[in-house]
């Protein structure tokens, strides 16, 4: 493995570290397109997004979801790539814009229809209405009971 600078919208910045590469892993995105961190720590004055280049506003979930995926892997798909990981999601925490999770799978759906390359989805998280399996309700007992 090896980690290189670049920056996705702008494919000059490494297409030519693509050239010997198997596999690319795409695991940037955005939750909000916010100062997330201000509206964690319940500051009352939110900032707004800050424009990496030019004085265009890549700060929202279209761009930094899903074009960037898209960026990449038609960049990766120029060369030997074989394998495409893109980073995605179960399903989107609660109160979070529904825009999210829609760019998310429409990433997902673009890569697995618009390349020759082997697409996985990695979807970490978790349903947060499914029940616990037995083995967690096992461990839970165990902590509360204390044995």
């Amino acid at each position: 493995m090896k980690w290189v600078k670049g920056n996705v919208f702008e494919p000059e910045t490494y297409a030519h570290e693509l050239a010997d590469c198997d596999a690319v892993v795409h695991s940037m995105g955005i939750l909000m397109e916010s100062d997330y961190k201000k509206v964690v720590n319940l500051s009352l004055t939110a900032s707004k997004p800050q424009a990496p280049t030019g004085g265009i506003n890549r700060m929202t979930f279209e761009s930094m979801n899903k074009d960037s995926a898209l960026i990449l892997a038609k960049t990766a798909s120029e060369t030997s790539v074989n394998t495409f990981v893109y980073l995605s999601a179960h399903s989107a925490p609660p109160l979070l814009d529904p825009r999210y999770m829609k760019t998310k799978r429409e990433a997902e759906h673009e890569l697995s229809n618009s390349f020759k390359f082997r697409s996985v989805f990695l979807r970490p998280g978790s349903d947060p209405l499914t029940l616990p399996s037995p083995f967690h309700l096992t461990s839970i007992l165990i902590t509360v009971i204390g044995f």
